[in-house]
């Protein structure tokens, strides 16, 4: 959760930190942040409140997928070229 949390301040290195928490609203990164920001409570909850090591485990490939989410949403048609890969991949 420390490491997450040092990933998505580097990420306003890119950006620039006011405008990248103005930018968690933008449509292509508004669930990405939801679901980052409600799993990295979820992992605190879990690890320090009820000590489940399962659940724990879940919230934080939860929080790495919705981080490497909000991520692409910096590259250039990095999101897309994820839907597309993932898209071939399952059918």
């Amino acid at each position: 959760t420390a490491g997450n949390l040092l990933s998505i301040g580097s990420s306003s290195f890119l950006v620039g930190p006011a405008k990248q928490c103005r930018d968690m609203l933008a449509p292509e990164r508004f669930y990405a942040s939801v679901i980052y920001i409600v799993t990295l409570a979820g992992t605190m909850w879990s690890v320090f409140s009820i000590k489940i090591q399962f659940l724990t485990f879940i919230f934080v490939v939860l929080q790495m997928c919705a981080l490497t989410w909000y991520m692409l949403s910096y590259v250039p048609y990095g999101q897309q070229c994820v839907r597309r890969l993932l898209k071939r991949l399952t059918s």
